[in-house]
């Protein structure tokens, strides 16, 4: 499918969906606790559990800030065997897990992360590739089809999109198929990015 070739690999390209991405979601300090995206994490100097979700937090952050994912993963790892309601630490596992290649662990982090908090969009859509890269192409097509209107970064709602017509095709779902690709064709006459309209049209042809 789409999502799966090398030459359609865009979602590698898009910046991960992590809280302890200044991009997106930035930081602050609110008395005694670390603040990032809407979540309050425990700083790692508080004792008991708490102080363990905090320090694996810690950890994993300086990970990903030295560019090393896959040793942020055990950390997020031991922080979701501690508090596996982290809606944070079940979200980054997945993402780090789906862009380390590893599709089918990633999925259960994802489904964990939706199930406390469901309007995350783009984990819902890394949730329908990830489906779709592991076979699942039923639960794939239901979730990227929850997805695709709601995502705002065009360049990975492109790739969430493709991935939607390739399924259509595949089951004959011609009419499916031909609104993503009116939708599809809409954005990109919308958008000035040059690289991601040539993008799409190379996308759609190979359709």
């Amino acid at each position: 499918m789409l999502g799966s070739g090398e030459g359609n690999a865009l979602v590698e390209t898009v910046p991960l969906w992590t809280v302890w991405s200044d991009r997106n979601h930035g930081s602050s300090q609110r008395r005694g606790r670390t603040v990032i995206g809407r979540r309050q994490l425990p700083l790692s100097g508080q004792r008991g559990e708490a102080g363990r979700v905090g320090r694996a937090y810690a950890k994993g952050k300086s990970l990903l800030e030295k560019e090393q994912p896959a040793l942020a993963i055990p950390e997020l790892q031991a922080a979701v065997a501690i508090d596996p309601e982290n809606v944070d630490a079940q979200a980054n596992l997945g993402v780090l897990l789906f862009f380390q290649g590893k599709a089918a662990e990633a999925i259960p982090h994802f489904r964990a992360a939706l199930a406390r908090q469901p309007d995350l969009a783009k984990i819902h859509g890394l949730l329908g590739l990830a489906e779709s890269r592991t076979q699942d192409t039923a639960d794939a097509r239901e979730d990227m089809e929850a997805a695709f209107p709601l995502l705002e970064d065009r360049r990975f709602q492109a790739q969430v999109g493709l991935e939607l017509v390739s399924i259509y095709t595949l089951n004959s779902d011609l009419d499916s198929a031909a609104a993503v690709i009116a939708q599809l064709r809409k954005a990109d006459a919308d958008s000035p990015n040059i690289s991601l309209q040539k993008w799409v049209k190379n996308g759609l042809e190979q359709t």
